[in-house]
C-alpha cells in the first residue's frame, strides 16, 4: 500500500476472505464473528473488510519472510498480533505463514 489512492482501491474490492484467515474465523454470541488470526486480529469481523483483511495478511506474510532471511527477529515477533506473540517467542522457530 503506498498511497490513499491504494486503500480506496483496496476498501472499494468485493473478495472473499482467504482461506488461510477463513478457519480463524470465530463467532461469539456478544460480538458476533471475530478475525483471530496470528497476523490479522479483527474484533468484531466485517465482512465489507476482507480484501483489507487478506492485504494486511499477504503484506505481514512479505514483511515476516524479509525478517527470517535478515534474521530480524524481534520485528518477525511483533508483527503478530499481541495474543500470539509471547508463543511465538517461545517457539523459537521462526515458521512461514
Amino acid at each position: 500500500m503506498n498511497n490513499i489512492d491504494d486503500l480506496k482501491e483496496i476498501l472499494s474490492r468485493k473478495e472473499e476472505l482467504l482461506p488461510e484467515l477463513q478457519m480463524y474465523l470465530v463467532e461469539y454470541t456478544s460480538l458476533g464473528k471475530c478475525l483471530q488470526h496470528p497476523l490479522v486480529y479483527a474484533v468484531p469481523f466485517f465482512p465489507s473488510m476482507e480484501a483489507m483483511y487478506n492485504e494486511q495478511f499477504k503484506q505481514k506474510k512479505k514483511y515476516l519472510e524479509d525478517c527470517v532471511e535478515k534474521k530480524n527477529w524481534s520485528s518477525y515477533i511483533f508483527m503478530h498480533e499481541r495474543p500470539y506473540r509471547f508463543n511465538i517467542l517461545l517457539d523459537r522457530k521462526p515458521r512461514r505463514l
